[in-house]
């Protein structure tokens, strides 16, 4: 029964791929975050079905994700 916060950030936008930092924190009894339970980092790419070949990511897609970065 603890309350965790979770957090994404991007770290790095390529072409065809992004990479997402991620941690899991304890949070305290005023909501701040506490203890590091544990930290990842996420790559995900975009492929053609079809030749499972890296391509673009579509362009909405970036903008719903990066922002204007």
């Amino acid at each position: 029964n603890q309350l965790l916060a979770v957090s994404a950030a991007v770290v790095e936008a390529g072409r065809a791929s992004i990479v997402f930092e991620q941690e899991v924190c304890l949070t305290t009894d005023k909501g701040e975050r506490g203890e590091v339970l544990c930290r990842g980092q996420v790559k995900i790419a975009c492929l053609d079905a079809a030749s499972f070949k890296p391509c673009a990511i579509p362009e909405n897609v970036r903008r719903e994700i990066l922002g204007d970065r």
